[in-house]
């Protein structure tokens, strides 16, 4: 998805496109000038259909940040700043409640039981900040400090900031 909105250096360089001063990557979903989506929902439980496996999402993730900071990229764009931006934590029965009432607003069959699970969602937001570092790329590294903030990972210490 990136790479059919992203210009190449060569439209950049030719003034057909303008520059991208900063990239955002929030969780594997990627902002630029306007959003794009690439995979917000990956740590979503194995067997739901939007999971993405850890290796398979760094690798994604590790692809997404190079695609722009490669020199060796069609997409290469130096004076672009690329930042990750890992998932908040989450409160399973909080966020299935949350699954089931839009669901039901939509007319639509209302899940039986959560698609995430607190633990998955720590593997992935980790995850953000390993590929952050070994790119060499900054991480806002939003799962840490929330949890930080509540003083630890208790959903009833989480649930005033979620």
């Amino acid at each position: 998805m990136l790479k059919q909105v992203f210009a190449t250096k060569q439209a950049r360089e030719a003034g057909r496109a303008q520059p991208v001063k900063l990239m955002t990557i929030w969780f594997g979903t990627c902002r630029c000038v306007t959003p794009l989506t690439a995979g917000a929902n990956d740590a979503v439980l194995e067997g739901e259909a939007q999971h993405v496996p850890l290796d398979r999402y760094k690798d994604n993730l590790h692809r997404l940040v190079d695609i722009v900071s490669s020199p060796e990229s069609d997409y290469h764009s130096p004076d672009t700043k690329v930042i990750l931006i890992n998932a908040p934590p989450i409160i399973s029965d909080k966020w299935h409640a949350h699954c089931r009432q839009n669901r039901i607003a939509r007319g639509e069959a209302a899940p039986d039981k959560p698609n995430r699970d607190p633990a998955q969602v720590k593997r992935y937001a980790d995850a953000c900040v390993e590929v952050a570092r070994a790119a060499g790329v900054p991480c806002v590294d939003i799962y840490n400090q929330l949890i930080a903030a509540a003083g630890g990972d208790d959903p009833a210490k989480l649930d005033p900031y979620l």
